[in-house]
């Protein structure tokens, strides 16, 4: 506690009172005149820790933006000053100033740097807009000068927190717009391979299927299918959808699509009918057709256009017209 300044002054008149003459009867202060000057100096310290307080619930409180903490900043240190009925305050930053309600720059005024990695890059300013007292002779206290110190040292930390959060944000719109673009370029490579697949080797698979024998034509089917789930999107748009799809479940869905019927299906996978009835129960299920009177394969191909295109329209191939089996899936 800074006493002794006080202890100078005659009691009732205030911090700033001129110091007694030699020789005056009360140049020592007594007990009484020592409560009043101690309680003067806690009812000051009080204010400022009130001020300091409510900065750091400032400082840890949701804003919208800089701009409406620093306006709320400079509304509570007024009450902090020793005259807080003629005080304002404001902050400077980066070219810009917010102040309390009457704050003019023509009267007296107290700095402290605002310091971000040891560069200014504002001030906390308090100031007085109206002339003092008469007795008082020093405006601003020791303890005020710390207080706003201290002050400009926390508005320093939270411009760095909202500097790094407007970081982050122009890191995730970058992130995002680079993904969205690496989304397009994957979906135009696949569009690609599909073209491909449909010029190169969806004719030749069809050649075969029309010069081998029936019981080895199950064989190319196979074939076919595996490079439809290779070449078409149908897959990854499928499994995106329904993550508790099983690998199996979604082989089926592909033979389903490409419009064979169960029986066909247990032959190619060597597995019973029985068991292609059970995944087809499950698959409809897990789309969320059970209850529905729609078609599996015509279910599959309607929400999943994209992967038509490998065979080509009027192809007979990827479930399209001509497919064989296509009438019942």
């Amino acid at each position: 506690m800074r006493i002794d300044r006080y202890r100078e002054r005659p009691p009732g008149r205030g911090p700033s009172a001129a110091a007694p003459t030699p020789g005056d009867e009360h140049d020592d202060p007594g007990p009484q005149d020592g409560h009043e000057i101690l309680r003067h100096e806690l009812q000051e310290r009080q204010k400022e820790l009130r001020c300091l307080y409510t900065i750091d619930k400032l400082a840890l409180m949701e804003f919208p933006s800089l701009e409406a903490l620093l306006m709320a900043a400079v509304e509570v240190i007024p009450d902090s000053m020793q005259f807080p009925e003629v005080s304002c305050a404001r902050i400077t930053l980066r070219g810009e100033t917010f102040a309390s309600p009457g704050c003019r720059e023509d009267r007296l005024e107290l700095g402290a740097p605002i310091r971000i990695h040891g560069q200014k890059v504002g001030t906390v300013w308090a100031c007085y807009y109206r002339k003092l007292p008469p007795a008082s002779d020093s405006p601003f206290l020791q303890e005020e000068r710390e207080m706003l110190e201290a002050i400009a040292a926390k508005i320093g930390l939270v411009i760095q927190l909202f500097d790094l959060r407007r970081e982050v944000e122009e890191i995730d719109t970058t992130l995002r717009t680079v993904l969205k673009k690496i989304g397009e370029e994957q979906f135009r490579a696949a569009g690609d391979i599909a073209r491909q697949t449909r010029v190169t080797i969806m004719p030749v698979i069809q050649d075969l299927m029309n010069v081998l024998p029936g019981h080895q034509q199950k064989h190319v089917e196979l074939l076919r299918s595996a490079v439809m789930e290779i070449a078409s999107p149908f897959t990854r748009q499928l499994t995106r959808k329904n993550h508790d799809l099983t690998p199996a479940e979604v082989q089926i869905c592909s033979l389903i699509r490409c419009g064979l019927q169960s029986k066909e299906i247990a032959e190619l996978k060597r597995i019973s009918p029985a068991t292609v009835a059970r995944h087809r129960e499950n698959i409809r299920k897990k789309l969320g057709i059970t209850n529905r009177k729609a078609n599996l394969g015509t279910f599959l191909r309607s929400e999943f256009e994209a992967g038509r295109d490998i065979a080509g329209p009027g192809s007979g191939l990827a479930g399209g017209p001509g497919a064989p089996g296509q009438a019942k899936a």
